[in-house]
């Protein structure tokens, strides 16, 4: 094996032991000349790869393929000197899978800028995908020591809570229970659903509700330290749906149901709108129902869809489904807000 620190790393990182293709091969390439910019500065210099060598292959956890086609090369992330001058050779990796257009969104999503680059050949000490952990105390939602009256709560907005943990993995934190943000450890002051994150089949982060409600509430939401622009939640089940809902927030999703994703708020990242291309833009369409209890929702919605549909996003089709004034769609039925869907996927344009 050529470079076990990467091996090592990447087997932490997709938790699976990665196949080894051209084993013992080196990489051919090339280090082109020094090119400088008008002002006379040295730009990055990279190598000419001619032969990745020895690969590592994985399954993508983009876009969920379990055929490992996602190749990394041993050279990947580090560089070479000649002549006192480094040279780097970038990110040596590709999914063989048709439609995953793995370059800008792993760049994006998944690579610690920090650590991918080093000075030193082969060095590769990052990992691709920060992992979460769930606050310590907090217990399944199923579990016979949760109070009573979350369970009265969830019950009351119609939401199961057999649904919610075994489709969601939602927990429960009572008040009291600790978290890592960062370098600090925090405390709970509230009981708290904990809504985990997971993308790529990884937690990546989670959401920790109230279980009440309470108007105006500006707390009703508390996040790990998390990406969310990089986020759709329920992505890992909706990318299996061809049609999908996008909605604001995580009880949105569970009203509609698993062909739903929420962008955690009103505007759409540009990040998260490549994830939705990589996803769905191939056969997709998407409904998007965003709640109308802000004036500006409606303008928000209207800016969404005209840019999916100038960026071609969905093939077929984008459309709104207009709610009345004021209306969450997690407090409509399931079969009210499905029948609305449905409706409205018959405009797609």
């Amino acid at each position: 094996m050529l470079n076990p620190a990467l091996y090592e790393a990447l087997r932490r990182t997709f938790g699976e032991e990665p196949e080894i293709g051209n084993d013992g091969i080196e990489a051919v390439f090339s280090c082109p000349p020094i090119k400088r910019t008008r002002l006379g500065r040295k730009t990055k210099r990279y190598a000419v790869v001619e032969h990745w060598g020895e690969i590592y292959i994985l399954n993508c956890p983009l876009c969920g393929d379990t055929r490992h086609r996602l190749y990394f090369s041993h050279l990947f992330g580090s560089s070479t000197k000649m002549n006192t001058v480094t040279y780097y050779f970038g990110r040596l990796y590709k999914c063989q899978n048709e439609g995953c257009n793995l370059g800008r969104q792993l760049d994006r999503m998944t690579i610690d800028e920090s650590v991918v680059v080093k000075t030193k050949p082969r060095a590769y000490t990052g990992i691709m995908l920060q992992t979460s952990e769930l606050p310590k105390g907090c217990l399944p939602l199923m579990n016979t020591d949760v109070p009573q009256r979350v369970m009265d709560y969830l019950y009351q907005r119609k939401f199961p809570p057999e649904e919610l943990a075994h489709e969601y993995f939602v927990h429960y934190a009572p008040k009291g229970a600790t978290y890592q943000f960062r370098e600090e450890t925090r405390k709970f002051f509230d009981e708290r659903l904990i809504i985990p994150v997971i993308q790529g089949r990884r937690l990546v982060g989670w959401q920790g509700r109230r279980c009440q409600d309470i108007p105006k509430d500006k707390y009703k939401y508390l996040n790990s330290d998390i990406k969310k622009s990089s986020c759709l939640y329920n992505r890992d089940i909706a990318m299996f749906h061809r049609d999908i809902v996008v909605v604001e927030g995580v009880t949105d999703c569970w009203r509609i149901g698993p062909e739903s994703v929420a962008l955690f708020g009103k505007d759409a990242s540009t990040s998260q709108i490549e994830l939705m291309k990589t996803l769905w833009g191939f056969s997709g369409s998407a409904v998007i129902c965003f709640d109308t209890d802000d004036p500006k929702a409606k303008l928000k919605q209207t800016r969404l869809i005209d840019r999916l549909r100038r960026e071609k996003i969905f093939p077929r089709g984008v459309a709104a489904l207009e709610l009345p004034p004021g209306v969450d769609p997690a407090v409509l039925s399931r079969e009210d807000i499905r029948a609305r869907i449905a409706e409205a996927r018959q405009q797609c344009s």
